[in-house]
């Protein structure tokens, strides 16, 4: 992501508050995806009665680093 590229670049320590500029950028990713993306998985992940799952979570991992 852009986002964490810029981070790194400009050597924000891992617990310092962002700027308010990144935060709203964060803000706007965040909202576009939870409107744009619909992901399909061609198998089950979850057992059981699927009306009883309440939220879905996706965690991204990535290396803001150049190299």
């Amino acid at each position: 992501m852009i986002i964490r590229q810029e981070l790194w670049q400009q050597k924000f320590d891992w617990d310092s508050p962002l700027p308010i500029d990144v935060q709203d950028k964060w803000r706007n990713v965040a909202s576009d995806l939870n409107f744009s993306v619909k992901i399909n998985f061609r198998r089950s992940f979850f057992h059981g009665n699927h009306d009883v799952i309440a939220e879905t979570q996706l965690h991204v991992f990535s290396d803001a680093s150049m190299s």
